[in-house]
């Protein structure tokens, strides 16, 4: 034990040095045993890639022999290590044979590392299934693999077919990586032969809680009760969001909307090109990209590209209700709990309940807290999580 964590302390301190050029991102203890609590270390076949932390708990800590491990190595330092260990160390994944079915283990590069940062981790991931056929694998990865579209739900979706989620484990960068992470991050452990509900450990509370009735993704459901009463407030009907779209064939200069990022419902008008964007209607505007606020627009103004928006038509009223309703304390805190991506698209917004606002005198707090019937304890665990953060 007490090499385990001498080993542990210098990669977190040298890794970057160590591994450089390489996957060098230091994977902490805490979050790899957390992973390796919910898995079969009595196995007798593990494939280890990129992450040679995952060794060192499995052997010291797990008591796992080292001849039953396989490790990918993406660095001599790596591989030096992996040898001292006395594991089996390939630095080519057409190298590696396994003589039976392993339980995978991996955090893999999320990005090429290059300036336009393009995701690589699903693909590794599903080549690494494809070719090695784990019986469950233990990984960490960017949050989006759970709740996010494209690549993100598609390789979810061969995850959900080929196994079952057995633990979810929402990270947080201060209790699990004890550092900053650029990105929010989840662990997770898939298993064939489980058949149990999911348990799931919130970034915003250290009690789990189970899920077997899921939602279309999972999302960081905070509690039992939260993650229940989310599920029971969503409505067939979902909020959509549209774009601004530009005339190819005309091109026209137009006042342009530009919203305040300081201030709700605050915004300028500037020269720009024109849109088609309901430009003759009462409008409740979002960036596309975060800029956490929303405006009420009325007639005449065309709305930007790197915008979203609601239209309401000449009833000013419901707009205004609508941005209330984005701008209540429980949207926002759903909103905060599901907008894990860098762009608002409609699948950030599919766990928003479309209610029928008309139906409404006002919208505050107090209603919709009512509307959904959430107890005063419920309420001051939202109010305590969202504060007053608008996260659009």
């Amino acid at each position: 034990m007490i090499k385990q964590l001498q080993l542990f302390k210098l990669l977190k301190e040298q890794s970057i040095v160590l591994f450089k050029d390489s996957h060098n991102v230091h994977t902490a203890e805490l979050v790899i045993d957390k992973i390796l609590d919910n898995i079969d270390t009595n196995y007798d076949c593990f494939l280890v890639l990129y992450n040679i932390e995952f060794t060192l708990s499995l052997i010291y800590k797990y008591n796992v022999d080292p001849k039953n491990i396989t490790f990918l190595s993406d660095h001599e330092n790596k591989t030096d290590l992996a040898k001292r260990l006395n594991i089996k160390c390939f630095q080519m994944e057409e190298k590696i044979k396994m003589n039976k079915r392993p339980i995978m283990l991996i955090n893999p590069p999320y990005t090429n590392g290059s300036q336009d940062a393009s995701e690589i981790y699903t693909a590794i991931i599903d080549n690494c299934i494809n070719k090695f056929n784990p019986i469950a694998i233990g990984g960490v990865t960017p949050e989006n693999l759970m709740n996010g579209g494209q690549k993100k739900k598609t390789l979810r979706t061969k995850l959900n077919e080929k196994y079952n989620l057995k633990y979810l484990r929402f990270l947080s960068q201060q209790r699990d990586w004890n550092d900053k992470i650029k990105v929010d991050t989840v662990s997770w452990v898939y298993d064939e032969n489980y058949k149990g509900d999911t348990s799931i450990v919130s970034r915003y509370s250290n009690t789990p809680y189970t899920v077997n009735t899921k939602l279309d993704e999972y999302v960081d459901g905070a509690t039992q009760t939260i993650h229940d009463w989310l599920i029971s407030i969503q409505t067939t009907n979902k909020i959509k969001l549209k774009a601004p779209k530009l005339n190819r064939n005309i091109s026209q200069t137009d006042m342009q909307v530009k919203i305040s990022k300081e201030f709700n419902d605050s915004y300028t008008l500037e020269t720009g090109i024109k849109t088609e964007s309901d430009n003759n209607e009462w409008r409740v505007v979002f960036g596309y990209m975060r800029c956490n606020t929303v405006a009420i627009v009325p007639p005449g103004a065309s709305v930007p590209g790197k915008y979203r928006y609601m239209p309401f038509g000449q009833d000013e009223a419901l707009a205004r209700k609508f941005a209330l309703y984005m701008l209540s304390e429980p949207v926002r805190f759903i909103m905060k709990l599901v907008y894990t991506s860098r762009t608002l698209d409609n699948p950030q917004l599919s766990y928003i309940p479309s209610l029928d606002l008309k139906k409404f005198n006002n919208i505050d707090n107090t209603v919709l807290y009512s509307q959904w019937k959430l107890d005063p304890t419920t309420q001051q665990v939202i109010k305590d999580i969202i504060g007053v953060e608008v996260p659009f």
